[in-house]
């Protein structure tokens, strides 16, 4: 089976810790529809180091289509990219 593999990039603009929950919701909601995402990245190394990032990047196999139904604000201008930018909490994935 071939995968699409789209990058969701989270920029960092409120504290760490909601920025992580929010991910974490934003990945049970791409699985909830039977996707795989995944945190992926510096996010990963720099939590395994004991490091603070201001960014964490999702991996998932969802379409960018797939995406914008899923989420009420999606920024779609990367898309020839394989990118969006997804607004939830505040925050921009």
């Amino acid at each position: 089976m071939f995968c699409i593999y789209i990058l969701l990039f989270i920029f960092y603009y409120k504290d760490g810790d909601n920025m992580y929950e929010t991910a974490l919701d934003i990945l049970k909601k791409i699985n909830s529809h039977g996707f795989q995402s995944y945190i992926v990245g510096g996010y990963a190394r720099d939590k395994y180091l004991g490091k603070v990032s201001n960014d964490i990047d999702i991996c998932t196999d969802a379409l960018v289509d797939d995406l914008v139904n899923m989420f009420d604000n999606v920024d779609t201008r990367f898309k020839k990219y394989g990118n969006v930018i997804v607004l939830e909490n505040g925050y921009k994935y």
